[in-house]
Parts: structure tokens; sequence; C-alpha cells
């Protein structure tokens, strides 16, 4: 939960919206508070694996296709379950078909060393664009990845990423009653003089991985 404190002065001296505004500023703000906390409780599973395959001389190396290939291997054995299913090639020029899927999520600035994974397709040479998600990147063998800036990075001077690939119910969360937005006004926010007001979020939140057996971190560094 988080508020704004909007003054008198900040309200007169904007042609904006200044309450509305605020409102959206918020939603965003929540978004991101609880990816954050899921991003966290994922880096937290049991199972985690250093990158090996790599050549850029660290310990974890960049991401490579046999470290994947490991991980998708880890989790079936462990029962996981695909999240996306087979796509079959299309009619389009330079189309590929798809593996059923785990999925990955990887730090934007790792996007490079992806596409640089042997069999790497990218979302744009899908057969078939149904299902696809906005922040969708590729697909690597058995594994559809999403990217985002707030992956998990650690503060290293060579810094480790935790890249959580994942099967169906590996992991959930609750929200009660959601996101509430709650506004204000000058003459509602407490002011003797309706000097100001003010404009917030608040929720009941909790996530949790499900089953330790269907996500597998991969730590990897970045190619140089």
């Amino acid at each position: 939960m988080d508020y704004e404190h909007i003054t008198e002065e900040v309200d007169v001296t904007n042609q904006d919206p200044v309450l509305s505004m605020s409102a959206e500023r918020n939603g965003y703000q929540a978004d991101i508070t609880f990816e954050t906390l899921m991003r966290d409780i994922l880096a937290a599973s049991a199972s985690a694996t250093n990158a090996s395959g790599g050549g850029n001389g660290n310990t974890p190396t960049e991401i490579t296709r046999g470290d994947v290939d490991d991980i998708v291997l880890s989790l079936l054995g462990g029962n996981a379950k695909f999240i996306t299913k087979m796509v079959s090639a299309g009619t389009g020029v330079g189309s590929a078909p798809l593996r059923p899927a785990f999925r990955g999520i990887i730090h934007d600035e790792l996007l490079m060393d992806l596409e640089a994974c042997t069999g790497f397709i990218s979302m744009a040479a899908y057969a078939s664009q149904t299902g696809v998600t906005a922040w969708e990147w590729g697909s690597l063998g058995n594994t559809r990845w999403e990217w985002t800036t707030n992956a998990h990075k650690s503060s290293d001077a060579t810094a480790q990423y935790y890249l959580p690939i994942f099967g169906a119910d590996a992991f959930g969360d609750v929200s009660l009653d959601g996101i509430q937005s709650v506004m204000k006004g000058f003459s509602q926010a407490g002011s003797k003089l309706d000097r100001y007001a003010t404009s917030g979020w608040k929720a009941i939140w909790a996530g949790r991985i499900l089953n330790d057996a269907w996500i597998h971190n991969l730590r990897v560094t970045k190619d140089t």
C-alpha cells in the first residue's frame, strides 16, 4: 500500500487532472510491487543450477541451450506439465513450429544472449501468434521466454541473473478484493482549510511456490 500527498498548489498550477493522473501512477506502482514480490519468491526456489555451458569465463557462464535442456529434463523428471501446447508448422514464409513448452523469465539485459543460443526462435517467426504474450521474446527448445526489466539481478561486480523456468501450477498468488484505489479530495482528506488531497492504493496479497519440483532457477552471467 502507498499514497501520494497532493497539495493545493500542485492542483491549481496544473491544467491536467492531478488526482486522476495520480491514480494511474498508483496502479503502475501496485503492479511493480506485486511483480517484485513474486520475483523474489521465485528466486528462492529449492532447485537452482549454475550455467556451465558457456564460454565467458565466469561462474556461472552465460545462458546456453545445453543448460536450458538440462533443466527441462529435470522438470520433466519431477512430473511438471508444459504450459503451452505444440504449434504446428504454418504456411507463412520463414515461420517455424514450436514444441510444447515450459515458461522462462529473463532480464532484458540478457536478450541477445538468449538469441545467441542454438535453436532460438523469435516470436516473430512463430507459425501462430495465438497465445503469444506482450512480453514474449522467443522459444528455445521446450521453453518459451518472457522478458522484464524487473527480473532478478544481483548487485555483485559481475552480476548474476536468476532465470526461473517453470511448469503449469508451479506457483500462485491471491489478492483479496484486488487492488483498491482510494482517493480523498481536498474537502475529504482531513485538512481544515482543504489544503491537500490524497490518492493511494491498498491490497491484501500473498504468493508462494506451490510445487518446488515444477520450478528451477538457472543462474547465469551476461556474455561480454
